[in-house]
């Protein structure tokens, strides 16, 4: 058993495998960063992680190694400043403290024996008991930061409007599974199609931008202009869609770019074409594959050293 002896808000316990219901649109929507929970998912072995935004300590009462998955440079382990990706060997009756990251915006942990009772992510509380399984491997995995993808100032979209062009945006403090709010100063009115008669919104940018005329189901990545001139992309847990008018959406490649944003970082958005979008999937899912590959040698390395 592993007890949270201190936790705060924006730590979920997140299932990674979750009724097929996604692609209609219908929350939840998995983890925020689909790479990072994968990676720390894969060397796990267990499909529940728990995704982290704030500080949060652990103790356990038994031998556990804990996989994370961090941003590069994050700085989240004070015994391992330099790790992002591997095992830690957590020691019985020993405090584990893993810090908010100080580059990226969530971190992933999961071991052996960790569940959730919910289909849904849950919050983490001070206090809680997380069940957890003993290890016979009990050893620290370090592996190679660079199988962590570099921080990104551009992410792609794929868009749903004629001429659509890069826009310039700034993150606000308004960042959760449910969505970030971002502020731009870079799209030209001029190049967005006119709004029907009917199309009622706020003098703004995107004065001549129809609104949405129903409520649709939600994506993750899905873009959105709201009446104060920002712009809200909806998380994993995005409401319906309805009455703001839409834009596009993030690739999946650059989902996990997304979820790493932090309050007051820039960022270019770049419109992509289905075409280009499809084929940035399939890179992406290529090099998961190699990642994973490299993962599984150094894992087979680091046991048959012990």
């Amino acid at each position: 058993m592993i007890t949270v002896t201190q936790s705060y808000g924006g730590n979920f316990i997140v299932p990674i495998r979750i009724p097929n219901l996604r692609c209609q649109g219908v929350p939840p929507g998995g983890p925020a960063d689909p790479l990072l929970a994968r990676l720390v998912s894969h060397l796990s072995q267990n499909q529940t992680v728990l995704e982290l935004t704030a500080p949060i300590t652990l103790v356990t009462d038994c031998l556990t190694q804990i996989a994370i998955a961090a941003p590069r440079n994050s700085a989240c382990i004070p015994d391992h400043p330099t790790m992002c990706l591997g095992l830690i060997s957590a020691s019985p009756s020993t405090s584990l403290t893993i810090h908010a990251p100080k580059t990226g915006f969530r971190v992933y942990l999961s071991w052996t024996g960790l569940n959730s009772q919910s289909l849904l992510p849950t919050p983490i509380s001070t206090g809680q008991s997380l069940a957890s399984s003993n290890n016979h491997f009990s050893s620290s995995v370090i592996l190679d930061p660079v199988l962590i993808p570099p921080p990104t100032e551009t992410i792609r979209y794929l868009y749903i409007i004629e001429n659509a062009t890069q826009i310039h945006c700034q993150t606000t403090p308004a960042i959760s599974r449910i969505g970030n709010r971002l502020s731009f100063d870079i799209l030209d009115s001029n190049e967005i199609p006119p709004q029907t008669a009917s199309a009622k919104t706020s003098p703004h940018l995107f004065h001549n931008l129809a609104p949405n005329t129903r409520s649709e189901p939600s994506t993750h990545g899905t873009i959105q202009v709201t009446p104060d001139n920002q712009l809200l992309i909806h998380g994993p847990d995005g409401p319906t869609l309805g009455g703001y008018p839409k834009i596009g959406t993030i690739i999946e490649a650059d989902l996990p770019s997304l979820a790493q944003l932090r309050p007051g970082q820039q960022i270019e958005l770049i419109p992509v074409s289905l075409e280009v979008a499809l084929d940035l999937r399939r890179e992406s899912a290529l090099q998961l594959q190699k990642t994973l590959h490299q993962i599984n040698q150094a894992l087979r390395i680091a046991h048959n050293s012990t």
